[in-house]
């Protein structure tokens, strides 16, 4: 990409990754929610539906419910997560780098302003016949 230094390269790698990781986890959350939504009891404070998302509280209770899960089950569900057709990739996808890219700006080019000179051709001197041929 032009105008990139290796510092812009560095944090369009970083946003690819993070933009990956987001992708990566609600996967998961759509596969645990299908694993084990409908075992679970969603409580919240009176009020508090107003103010979240059908999803927010959905994330809020896969939350509270891996939680709750001792730390070997915990590993047993993400093996068994990793091993299922919903883990997609692990890997940072070409749709990562394209969000991250309008995210990251080439530090070389921050600086640099086009400014459209206001010249007229009363301003260039000679050239009559290459003026009058433009």
């Amino acid at each position: 990409c032009h105008g990139f230094v290796g510092a812009d390269c560095a944090a369009l790698v970083n946003h690819a990754a993070f933009q990956a990781l987001r992708r990566r986890v609600k996967e998961k959350e759509a596969w645990w929610w299908e694993r084990r939504g409908a075992k679970m009891e969603i409580s919240f404070i009176v009020g508090e539906a107003a103010l979240k998302t059908e999803d927010q509280i959905r994330e809020d209770a896969i939350r509270e419910d891996m939680l709750a899960m001792s730390p070997a089950q915990r590993h047993e569900m993400a093996v068994e997560f990793d091993k299922s057709e919903w883990c997609k990739t692990r890997t940072a996808t070409k749709e990562d780098f394209e969000f991250a890219r309008k995210r990251v700006s080439p530090s070389a080019l921050r600086e640099v302003q086009v400014e459209i000179p206001k010249v007229s051709w009363d301003d260039v001197g000679g050239n009559d016949e290459v003026k009058q041929l433009l």
